[in-house]
């Protein structure tokens, strides 16, 4: 398809499992990669791919990565990280706008366990073997970020968020007992503030089976 009038854009379609990316070097100021997990198989040669993502991205250009774990698991009760009234930081913001979607961050010291449902028990023994039985991870997001570390020569500024989505009313935060069973999603920062009991509930068409996501950013030298 030719390019827009007003927009310099064009589709193309190619098996991303195939390298050399059809692009020219330094090609793209921004590159998004989103939902790939099960695109490249363990045995698939992913530093292949993530070589050709920085050969086509401009010096200074953003890539953002974004994917999730397949599997479904309960986020206990805790306290979020809290936001003071005047933090404009960008960190602050994100806390913000994670407290605006109904969502929470997730950080090493976040407790997660388990799901106690027995179809989420189902769906993860489900999902685990139908994805080993393709040589598929069952939990990118744990290997995205030191996938990126690796490039740390090349890359500045790499940053990881990843956000817990409850599939349900949270009943620890009416009652301050039990857990709920989660999935996380990648974030942007944003202007405005939302108190933490402005924390909006979800809508029906967003409490499905979601998924643990992460969001690497960063930009090259």
């Amino acid at each position: 398809m030719d390019a827009d009038g007003d927009m310099n854009w064009r589709f193309v379609q190619h098996d991303i499992r195939k390298t050399p990316l059809p692009f020219r070097n330094e090609e793209f100021s921004l590159i998004m990669v989103k939902d790939l997990s099960m695109t490249l198989s363990t045995k698939d040669n992913t530093q292949a791919l993530i070589d050709e993502y920085l050969r086509i991205l401009k010096p200074g250009g953003i890539l953002e990565i974004w994917d999730g774990d397949h599997t479904i698991r309960m986020l206990l009760s805790h306290s979020p990280p809290a936001t003071k009234e005047n933090d404009t930081s960008s960190q602050a913001r994100k806390q913000i706008q994670t407290n605006a979607m109904g969502a929470y961050t997730i950080t090493p010291q976040t407790p997660l366990a388990a799901p106690q449902n027995q179809y989420l028990i189902d769906y993860n023994t489900w999902i685990s073997k139908a994805l080993e039985a393709r040589d598929l991870p069952p939990m990118p997001c744990t290997s995205i970020r030191p996938m990126l570390l690796q490039e740390a020569e090349v890359l500045e500024q790499i940053e990881s968020r990843r956000l817990a989505i409850p599939l349900s009313e949270v009943r620890w935060e009416r009652e301050g007992v039990g857990g709920f069973a989660t999935s996380t999603n990648g974030l942007h920062g944003s202007k405005g503030k939302a108190k933490e009991g402005d924390r909006k509930q979800l809508t029906p068409g967003q409490t499905r089976s979601s998924q643990n996501r992460t969001h690497e950013h960063y930009s090259n030298d």
